[in-house]
C-alpha cells in the first residue's frame, strides 16, 4: 500500500501582533548608546498573541510628540510604547490654577492638574486652637473632603467630623503641616487659617493638588490682609508645592494619574520648597522592597516636577500685582 507522504515540518504561523497594545514588554537591560538607548528586552508577553524565548536589541528614542518609538533590530515592524495618556515620563498632566474662584472666601484657587480638580479655600478666624491661646501666635489648618460623585463611584459625605475617614485625616493633616512649614506663624497674631480642599473631580495626585493649590490661596488670603493694613508684610517664608511620582512596570515616572497610580509597584508623594527644602516625603513599597538608587532617582524626578509648579504657581500669583 503507497504511504502517504511525511508532513512537512513547518513552523506555525503566528499571528500579527497589536503594536498599540501596551505594556508588552518587560525590559531586562539598558544601555547608552550615542545619544540613544541600547534596550536588550524579553518578549515574554502572550497579550501579544506571540511567545518569543529569545532575546531581541531594540533601540529607543524620544520623539518630540512625548511618544517613546521602540524599533525593532530582527524586524521591520515598530511598537509604539507610551504612557496611558501620552505623556513623557518626565512630564507632568496639563496645570492650571484659577484664583479667586470663590467670591467670599478671603482667598481661593481651582487648580486643575489633568483631570484632577480641587477647590482650596481659605477662611479667617480671629482666634486660635486651645493649646495657643494667650501665646500671640497663629495656626494654618487644613480639612479635606471629595464630593460623592469626584469618582468613578459615588464616595459618601463626610456629615460630621466623627465620620471622616482615617484617609482624609490623613490627607489633612499633610496638607497642614506643609503649609504651615512656610507660614511665620508668629505674625499671624491669634488667627487661624483654614484651608479647605474639596475635590470636585478625582484621577490621581489629590492630595499634592491640595497643598499645590492651597498655598497659592494662602498666598492671596494673606495678601488681601496685607491690603488692608493688617500685615506689613506677607508672612510666608517660602512657597511650597507638591507632587507624586513612582514606579510603574518598572518605569519612573511623574505626576501618576489613577489608572498608574493604581498599577505602581512604588508610590511617593514628595513635597518641596522653593528652597530646595524637603517638608516631607512619603514612600510605599506596594510588594517588592525598593532601592536607595530609587528612591534617589524619584526625589531627583520630583524636584523636576515641583520647579515647574513653582512657575506656574508665580504665574497665578501675579495677578494679584
Amino acid at each position: 500500500m503507497k504511504m502517504p507522504p511525511p508532513t512537512p515540518n513547518v513552523e506555525p504561523k503566528r499571528p500579527a501582533a497589536n503594536p498599540m497594545l501596551p505594556n508588552a514588554h518587560r525590559f531586562t537591560s539598558v544601555k547608552a548608546v550615542a545619544g540613544h538607548s541600547s534596550i536588550a528586552c524579553k518578549r515574554r508577553s502572550t497579550r501579544l498573541g506571540i511567545v518569543i524565548n529569545r532575546y531581541s536589541v531594540f533601540s529607543l528614542s524620544v520623539v518630540k510628540s512625548s511618544k517613546s518609538m521602540l524599533y525593532c533590530g530582527d524586524s521591520e515592524a515598530s511598537i509604539m510604547m507610551e504612557r496611558i495618556d501620552g505623556r513623557a515620563r518626565d512630564e507632568l498632566r496639563p496645570v492650571n490654577i484659577s484664583l479667586s474662584y470663590q467670591a467670599f472666601a478671603e482667598g481661593s484657587t481651582l487648580i486643575e492638574l489633568g483631570q484632577t480638580r480641587v477647590l482650596c479655600a481659605v477662611s479667617v478666624e480671629s482666634r486660635v486652637p486651645g493649646f495657643l491661646k494667650g501665646e500671640g501666635t497663629g495656626w494654618v489648618t487644613a480639612e479635606y473632603s471629595m464630593l460623592p460623585r469626584s469618582t468613578h463611584t459615588r464616595t459618601p459625605r463626610n456629615l460630621s467630623p466623627d465620620r471622616t475617614s482615617g484617609r482624609n485625616q490623613e490627607i489633612q493633616r499633610l496638607i497642614g503641616r506643609s503649609l504651615r512649614a512656610v507660614t511665620n506663624l508668629a505674625a499671624l497674631g491669634e488667627r487661624t487659617f483654614t484651608v479647605d480642599c474639596d475635590v470636585l473631580q478625582a484621577d490621581g495626585g489629590t492630595r499634592t493638588a491640595a497643598i499645590t493649590g492651597g498655598y497659592v490661596a494662602l498666598f492671596q488670603a494673606l495678601h488681601n490682609l496685607k491690603k488692608q493694613g493688617i500685615f506689613s508684610a506677607i508672612p510666608l517664608k517660602s512657597a511650597v508645592a507638591a507632587i507624586s511620582v513612582g514606579i510603574v512596570d518598572r518605569e519612573k515616572l511623574l505626576d501618576l494619574c489613577y489608572k498608574e497610580d493604581y498599577r505602581a509597584g512604588v508610590d511617593f508623594n514628595v513635597v518641596m520648597t522653593d528652597r530646595n527644602e524637603f517638608v516631607e516625603v512619603q514612600g510605599t513599597a506596594e510588594g517588592k522592597p525598593f532601592s536607595k538608587e530609587a528612591i534617589d532617582d524619584l526625589l531627583a524626578l520630583a524636584e523636576t516636577g515641583i520647579n515647574q509648579l513653582f512657575e506656574i504657581q508665580k504665574a497665578a500669583l501675579a495677578e494679584l500685582y
